[in-house]
């Protein structure tokens, strides 16, 4: 392994310590150094954004997805004029050529700001 990386590693291995020591006996996890943990030690599963986001959306009386966030995140980004390869790499497309053909539709902000 790359030596920046087991610095990671090592960096990692601390918070880690320091987050299952804070919790005590409220630490579930065991002995296990999950990346990705619910708080508690034990692992966080890609499923468990979306309905984490179900349940707040629903307590908040929201009606969006989220996936929905992304395409605000690019919306917003665009009428910011950041950088497209910027984006490109934040919503995780391959290509720039992507981004622009997805998201190519001008936004009234951006209209105006080139008027």
């Amino acid at each position: 392994m790359p030596r920046w990386y087991m610095g990671e590693l090592k960096d990692y291995y601390r918070e880690w310590r320091k987050e299952k020591l804070a919790l005590g006996d409220q630490w579930q996890g065991g002995d296990r150094q999950f990346i990705f943990h619910c708080g508690l030690g034990i692992p966080y599963y890609p499923a468990r954004a979306t309905i984490n986001w179900i349940k707040f959306r629903d307590t908040h009386g929201l009606n969006i997805r989220l996936h929905d966030l992304r395409h605000t995140m690019v919306i917003l980004l665009t009428e910011e004029g950041v950088n497209l390869k910027a984006i490109q790499q934040r919503a995780g497309h391959c290509s720039s050529k992507i981004t622009s053909d997805v998201y190519g539709h001008i936004t009234k902000k951006v209209l105006e700001a080139t008027a």
